[in-house]
This record gives structure tokens, C-alpha cells and sequence, in this order.
């Protein structure tokens, strides 16, 4: 999946997924490489979907292929 990132926290950051009407991504800090600093807003962030929330549209991914923004 792709999104763009829409909010940066220090635990990550977050990601409005496209083609699908309002879902979130959550892209934890944790999931990148180490020393790669937060993909900056309005980044595209591909990724794998580690876990959904069907009821709230929730998820969570982990990138594929970062390598910083």
C-alpha cells in the first residue's frame, strides 16, 4: 500500500492510505532502519500492512523499501 504522510509524532508518524476513503496508517519509528530520521509530511510512504482495525479504519504498517525523505 501507499500513503502520504499526513502527521509526524515522536513515535512515528502517521498516513492517510490512498484508495482507501479515510484510513489511517500508523508507520512506528521502530519500524525503520536505524539512524533514518521521520519521513517529512506530505511524503509517500510505501508499505506492508501489519495489522487493521476494521471497525475504525486503522493500521498498522511497516515500510518497504525507505530509505529516507
Amino acid at each position: 500500500m501507499t500513503g502520504v504522510v499526513i502527521g509526524r509524532q515522536p513515535f512515528g508518524v502517521f498516513i492517510l492510505i490512498d484508495q482507501v476513503a479515510d484510513a489511517v496508517g500508523l508507520v512506528r519509528v521502530t519500524a525503520l532502519p536505524p539512524g533514518v530520521e521521520l519521513p517529512r509530511r506530505g511524503a509517500l510512504v510505501a508499505g506492508d500492512v501489519l495489522w487493521h482495525e476494521e471497525s475504525n479504519l486503522q493500521v498498522t504498517v511497516t515500510p518497504v523499501g525507505y530509505e529516507g525523505v
